[in-house]
């Protein structure tokens, strides 16, 4: 879980990666994945701005706050209740996935 640092970045090359985050008022996080799927799991009230892309996945969005992605090979990008937390996930080959808790 990461809590409340200002900066989140983790990068992978290979593997999934899943995280929980609160997504605190001016906190950023930055996952990058070269293969595998990327798991986020966000708090009921995100207040993020959001980018999410994918090379050859998909993006679900599994979370009520959050509209659902319009698909095909567009990235994701969203703000909602005010977009004070900055949120980016980038897989090269895998799903991105996005839930609430």
């Amino acid at each position: 879980m990461i809590a409340d640092a200002q900066r989140d970045v983790v990068v992978r090359t290979s593997g999934g990666i899943r995280l929980t985050t609160r997504a605190s008022p001016g906190t950023t996080t930055d996952l990058e994945q070269g293969v595998g799927d990327l798991e986020l799991i966000l708090p009921a009230l995100p207040s993020v701005q959001f980018q999410a892309a994918t090379g050859s996945g998909q993006i679900l969005i599994a979370h009520p706050q959050l509209p659902p992605w319009s698909g095909g090979t567009n990235p994701y990008q969203v703000s909602v209740n005010g977009g004070l937390a900055a949120v980016r996930l980038v897989t090269q080959s895998g799903n991105v996935v996005i839930r609430g808790e």
